[in-house]
């Protein structure tokens, strides 16, 4: 079993595996209740709707960049690791989007040489890198 819970199948090589999904729900939660202002404060005050995803992300980097000039309180070990927690969503998200646009563009009539070819990679590595995205979805997804 792996840290944080079991993980199922191999994952490719350099490929994080998918965030436990209560690891996501509660990052974003922790990070919204100590970065969101305007709208995203409001929604999570009256709806416990965190803020998006990227836009937490954002927000410790921006608090990193204040502390590290002086102007901000230190940038507290959670805050990032909620960040790297929250980021790993983001990616899993946009592999598996990458994923689906890839079986589009070959279901559309695109061949590997083609699609290698706008992704400025060999066919091997376009190969390659579609089959280890693709494996993705099988990862549980956070809610």
């Amino acid at each position: 079993m792996a840290r944080g819970g079991p993980r199922t199948g191999l994952l490719p090589a350099g490929a994080l595996p998918a965030p436990v999904p209560a690891q996501v729900r509660y990052a974003r939660a922790y990070l919204t209740s100590r970065y969101a202002t305007g709208v995203h404060e409001v929604l999570w005050e009256a709806r416990e709707r965190p803020m998006p995803d990227g836009d937490a992300v954002d927000a410790v980097l921006t608090a990193s960049d204040h502390s590290r000039r002086g102007a901000g309180e230190p940038l507290g070990l959670m805050d990032v690791a909620a960040a790297l927690v929250v980021l790993s969503a983001i990616r899993l998200g946009l592999d598996r989007a990458e994923a689906r646009l890839l079986d589009t563009a070959q279901s559309s009539g695109m061949n590997v040489e083609q699609i290698a070819a706008i992704l400025d990679r060999s066919t091997e590595e376009a190969g390659e890198h579609h089959r280890s995205i693709k494996a993705r979805p099988d990862e549980p997804a956070a809610g």
